[in-house]
């Protein structure tokens, strides 16, 4: 079973009580209750390690990194924002987790979970496409910024899919005849 912790605005108990029939073992905080409880590094380590997964209601996810320090960004174990409303939290939690999430930084690599060992060929193919379209539509200016597309596994070597030259220009020789 996975551990499973939610911040949200500061009605926590009407949020443990939609909480409670879908996941019983879900720890709701409050994010008054995580400015008061969490202020030390140790004690937000001490969270960030408590929990494998780690939700934020939509509206408050830009008060948290100021609130979750480094602990939670270093692990990459952000809160993904989720719409929490009364009798959809199954569903709207279920298409977070099957959802692809993206962290930028400030390296101009970008690393993505696109599919696992139970999907078939296609549908990995079918996700890298569809990753690939939002990223180069959304994010990139375009295929043009792309310089290349890697695929990996945890048992196989990185294996190119598609490599970008760099830009060549000849020289216009300057030969008079």
């Amino acid at each position: 079973s996975i551990d499973i912790c939610v911040f949200t605005k500061d009605n926590q108990k009407e949020y443990r009580e939609m909480f409670k029939q879908e996941f019983p073992n879900a720890k709701v905080i409050g994010i008054s209750k995580l400015r008061k409880n969490y202020k030390s590094y140790e004690s937000k380590r001490k969270l960030v390690a408590t929990y494998d997964l780690f939700f934020a209601e939509r509206a408050i996810i830009p008060m948290l990194p100021p609130l979750l320090g480094k602990a939670f960004y270093v692990r990459k174990k952000q809160p993904l924002p989720v719409t929490l409303e009364k009798g959809e939290i199954a569903e709207a939690m279920e298409k977070v987790l099957s959802s692809t999430r993206m962290f930028r930084t400030a390296s101009s690599t970008i690393s993505l979970k696109v599919g696992h060992s139970g999907q078939s060929p296609e549908e990995i193919a079918a996700n890298i496409a569809a990753v690939m379209e939002r990223l180069t539509s959304k994010y990139l200016e375009g295929w043009e910024t792309v310089h290349g597309l890697l695929l990996t596994s945890t048992n196989s070597i990185t294996l190119p899919l598609y490599n970008r030259l760099p830009d060549f220009e000849p020289e216009e020789s300057s030969d008079s005849e």
